[in-house]
């Protein structure tokens, strides 16, 4: 209880800042005389949206059905860079974990080539990373001293088709860090320990086909080597392990059975998109695996990826005054139908709502509600008393409430965002403060915290209680 109350207080004190400021401003703004304040088009540090990264979404448009002319015979070379470096502490100790969350030192190479109709894309990190301090390459990974985030080639035979092969990063769907029909890898640990939110969608090795059309538009993604999420397993995060009944970190570190065979262990993901009135209709299909470890194996407790299928559809487009969104998807444990293996994730029906508006004060504020419901859970709790009687097992409907309050200051280089998500089911929540401060064209200081609270440690946020950290950094773009 004593982290517990820890976390409560630092949540509370981020509030009663972001609340304070807000009368500061309406008084001041009465002495300006300015144009409106404009918000920059990428922002270093922004908030988490599926289909983009802006720091204060813009209102809705709905997609243009038809893709945008090909390029002709122009030729565009382009070399950018960005070197950054963060650094965070535990608010609190952890189980068998360091005292920095992150300490890390990055220098990111982007090089863009275009050409008739063709376009390469080459995104490489060069890491220095003295916490967690293994430095063998794992391109798959994303470990070592060099991290890949980009190598693809784009390429636009005609208007009405689009084609990326190689390594890219890919997303889809409604939701605001809660995914449906978004079966692309996610990188928690990074979002969790402090990382730029680029980092959150991790890359993916795969071929994409883009057709566009009057009549509509569809996406087909073919991944020909299983891309899972990277979750904590206790190398930088301790969590709970279910078997062992118990929160752990690098004493006892996950050990992940991915399928991993390449052509074999493929992923195929579909998205068919319309736009009907001021709406945006999406049909959406997945055939791989869970993205994270959903079950053990028998004996040996080696955390699996079992086989899946999603089913899903998403509706967004403008309500009143701002933009509303609705999503479901159908989860069919492919290895478990009937959940009567307690080793297994059962099926499940995930259903979403959302919509966010601006209010006064450049001020923006968003709010979804989730449900997960687990199918034959009367079947699972029967297995799961029988084969581990001191498990606790899950409720059927687990239920997250998310509020996001977006905000650009007086300055119209300095932003704060304030994130909270929480499940009333498990009575936990996760807690993401944010800072950024533009200093110049090449210079950002950023800042934020990471806070989870939880009474127990079995919950999804509960079990990361003691990884709760503030952190700063300093980006310089070139």
């Amino acid at each position: 209880m004593k982290g517990f109350s820890v976390n409560v207080f630092f949540v509370l004190f981020i509030i009663t800042i972001f609340v304070a400021d807000g009368k500061t401003q309406d008084e001041s703004v009465q002495h300006l005389d300015s144009a409106p304040l404009q918000v920059p088009a990428q922002p270093a540090s922004p908030p988490i949206y599926q289909d983009d990264f802006p720091l204060f979404p813009d209102e809705y448009e709905p997609v243009d059905n038809i893709y945008h002319p090909s390029e002709g015979n122009q030729q565009d070379y382009n070399l950018s860079g960005l070197f950054e470096t963060r650094l965070g502490i535990r608010t609190q100790s952890a189980v068998n974990e360091d005292e920095f969350s992150i300490g890390e030192a990055r220098l990111q190479l982007n090089y863009k080539h275009k050409v008739e109709g063709l376009t390469l894309n080459c995104k490489v990190d060069f890491v220095l990373d003295p916490v967690l301090d293994k430095y063998p390459i794992k391109i798959k990974e994303g470990s070592g001293v060099v991290d890949l985030r980009e190598l693809n080639l784009a390429i636009i035979p005609s208007d009405y088709i689009d084609i990326v092969v190689g390594r890219q990063s890919l997303s889809w769907g409604t939701g605001d860090l809660l995914f449906i029909n978004n079966l692309f890898p996610k990188d928690w640990q990074a979002l969790y320990i402090g990382r730029d939110e680029s980092y959150f969608n991790a890359p993916t090795d795969a071929i994409k086909l883009g057709f566009y059309s009057f009549f509509g538009n569809l996406d087909i993604v073919y991944v020909p080597w299983f891309d899972s999420d990277r979750v904590p397993i206790g190398e930088r995060l301790s969590y709970y392990n279910m078997p062992l009944n118990e929160r752990v970190g690098q004493n006892y570190i996950l050990d992940l059975n991915k399928p991993d065979d390449l052509f074999e262990d493929v992923e195929w993901a579909t998205r068919l998109y319309n736009t009907i009135g001021d709406f945006e209709l999406a049909l959406y299909t997945y055939n791989g695996y869970w993205k994270s470890p959903s079950g053990f194996e028998p004996g040996t407790l080696k955390a699996i990826y079992p086989k899946l299928n999603v089913y899903g559809l998403s509706l967004q487009g403008p309500i009143a005054s701002g933009v509303a969104n609705f999503e479901l998807g159908h989860y069919e444990s492919r290895n478990d139908k009937n959940g009567g293996n307690p080793y297994i994730n059962n099926s499940q029906l995930r259903l979403l709502f959302g919509y966010r508006f601006d209010m006064p004060n450049q001020v923006q504020l968003s709010t979804q509600y989730y449900i997960e419901i687990m199918r034959d859970h009367k079947k699972y709790q029967e297995s799961l008393s029988y084969n581990f009687p001191e498990a606790v097992p899950e409720d059927e409907g687990r239920h997250v409430i998310t509020v996001r309050l977006t905000r650009q200051m007086i300055d119209p280089n300095v932003h704060m965002s304030f994130l909270i998500y929480y499940c009333p089911t498990d009575t936990d929540m996760y807690v993401r403060p944010a800072f950024q401060y533009i200093f110049n064209d090449n210079i950002t200081f950023v800042g934020g915290a990471n806070f989870f609270v939880g009474n127990e440690d079995y919950t999804t946020w509960g079990q990361y209680e003691r990884n709760s950290n503030i952190y700063t950094g300093i980006q310089y773009r070139f």
